[in-house]
């Protein structure tokens, strides 16, 4: 897809020179931009599911407190950008679940199926 933009010639030059010091056409970084932005905008989207999932979730934490390992996995349980991590993340959550330890065990249950 071609998009045209209008920008201020002074901001398109100072754009091109930094775009040439990361070694890239301005088009390159203008399009790495905007992937960043789709991408951004998609976390977002996706945190908001899994914060609604949360707290529509009849668990309760009933002063539990998450371990570094579950917080890996509530990090990178649905990072689709990054699937080695988001891979690790789900074979410790059914770890956790198939051993019965820790918040998640209960608390994300039905993430389990992913794994």
């Amino acid at each position: 897809m071609k998009i045209t933009l209008s920008v201020d010639e002074k901001v398109a030059q100072r754009a091109r020179e930094a775009a040439q010091k990361m070694g890239k056409s301005l088009n390159q970084a203008v399009r790495d931009y905007l992937e960043q932005l789709a991408v951004s905008s998609r976390r977002g989207q996706e945190w908001a599911q899994f914060e609604s999932r949360c707290i529509q979730s009849p668990a309760q934490l009933g002063g539990w407190k998450l371990n570094r390992e579950e917080a890996y996995v509530l990090v990178y349980a649905e990072a689709s950008d990054a699937p080695d991590k988001q891979q690790a993340a789900l074979a410790l959550l059914k770890q956790l679940y198939e051993t019965g330890t820790g918040v998640l065990s209960d608390l994300l249950n039905p993430f389990v199926l992913k794994a």
